[in-house]
């Protein structure tokens, strides 16, 4: 029974994180964006953390993205809240940069970011990260129209996982 349980859980994992890396590579590949990092909420609801992504220096960035939730101390825990996606360009809005700590900026290099939440039955499990680093390149309407229908996608993915009778 034991052996069943952990294999059952285990499964699941290993299929969330198929779609996720499917889902990252299809967002990176297909919209051409700089950098993709998946993140998750913790069960107690506390934190998001990202987990992994592609693009350059992805290593470096996930440690910075060890966010809290309480409040709203970053662009994240606002994305996650208000469940809307923020676009963040603090060259264009100088305003913006409060919505990510000092370290976060210095280490990412990043001109421009998307936070988009993920909610699965109203419950915010995660978040994608993209990002643009040459600010000439802006983030168009078109590229988060794509990225929507692949945030749409992996809530799917997530409630079919979730209601798999693995």
């Amino acid at each position: 029974m034991v052996n069943s349980v952990f294999y059952q859980t285990h499964a699941r994992q290993v299929h969330t994180v198929s779609s996720a890396v499917m889902i990252l590579e299809g967002i990176f590949r297909g919209i051409r964006f700089d950098r993709v990092i998946f993140l998750l909420v913790n069960p107690q609801r506390t934190w998001i953390t990202g987990r992994f992504g592609l693009g350059v220096g992805v290593e470096e960035l996930l440690p910075v993205l060890h966010l809290p939730l309480k409040g709203k101390s970053n662009v994240f825990a606002l994305a996650l809240e208000e469940n809307r996606e923020y676009l963040l360009n603090p060259h264009q809005n100088p305003g913006d940069r409060a919505l990510m700590d000092a370290n976060f900026w210095a280490s990412s290099g990043s001109q421009t970011i998307l936070a988009v939440p993920l909610l699965v039955d109203q419950i915010p499990i995660g978040a994608f990260f993209v990002d643009r680093l040459d600010g000439a390149q802006p983030l168009r309407d078109e590229d988060r129209r794509r990225l929507r229908i692949f945030r749409d996608l992996a809530i799917v993915a997530l409630r079919m996982i979730k209601k798999a009778k693995i």
